[in-house]
């Protein structure tokens, strides 16, 4: 085993022992070579050990930190996101279903894994229309996701089908009101022409009657006044014709 260990590192030890011999040499003949080894080491130093050691050190922290800000991107999506509609939390505030209600019951992530398991599993020949449909989708290449509810959900269908019924209600409700003011004013303005209208009948029914009645007094006093023969005349001034 001796003989196997000193052929083995014989050589190395050799190696090392020539370099130490020439370094040893070098010293007491050269006089600057303390000031080259120092200079050469701290080469060694700054270069190779401070910068490249904390680029290569830079680069896998800053790796690792990516890695880590997308593994919680990842986990605030999963936490915060509904993965089968993408709904987000904020969606569920101030409503009847909270978010947790809703990736549980309503949009279970296992409930839909056992769904597709079970088409997997069923024979074809037996499928209903709804089977039938997800089995064609699930089986292309890519699978189409479409039957997946993206961005809609049951509750918040609900909530909003009532909020719209309530709007146009009220809408309608806001058009009805301005509809009343359209007809008050709009009555308002026949009665004040009702008023003229009567007003200005009035006013002519009682232009008549003064016509009526001056055409009545130039009668009688045409009535009054006494004939006279012809030839004759009343007025004192007309000189009469001698006999």
């Amino acid at each position: 085993m001796i003989v196997y260990f000193s052929i083995f590192f014989s050589p190395t030890l050799n190696l090392y022992a020539s370099i130490i011999a020439c370094i040893i040499s070098a010293f007491f003949q050269e006089p600057l070579f303390f000031v080259r080894f120092l200079y050469d080491l701290s080469f060694f130093l700054i270069v190779i050990i401070i910068i490249i050691q904390n680029l290569i050190f830079g680069v896998i922290i800053d790796t690792f930190a990516d890695l880590r800000a997308e593994k919680n991107r990842k986990e605030e999506m999963l936490k915060n996101t509904c993965f089968i509609c993408g709904l987000e939390r904020v969606k569920f505030e101030n409503k009847e279903v909270t978010f947790e209600e809703h990736i549980k019951h309503e949009h279970s992530l296992w409930h839909y894994l056992f769904f597709i398991v079970y088409i997997k599993t069923k024979e074809s020949t037996e499928f209903t229309g709804p089977e039938s449909y997800v089995s064609d989708m699930i089986n292309t290449s890519p699978p189409d996701l479409e039957w997946f509810p993206r961005l809609r959900c049951m509750s918040l269908n609900t909530e909003e089908a009532e909020n719209t019924e309530q709007n146009e209600m009220k809408e309608l409700r806001d058009q009805l009101n301005d509809t009343n003011q359209v007809v008050k004013q709009l009555s308002s303005q026949l009665s004040e022409l009702r008023d003229r209208m009567m007003e200005h009948r009035k006013n002519q029914q009682r232009s008549y009657v003064q016509r009526i009645q001056q055409l009545g007094n130039l009668h009688n006093r045409t009535q009054s006044t006494p004939q006279t023969a012809p030839g004759t005349s009343n007025s004192p001034f007309v000189a009469q014709r001698p006999e």
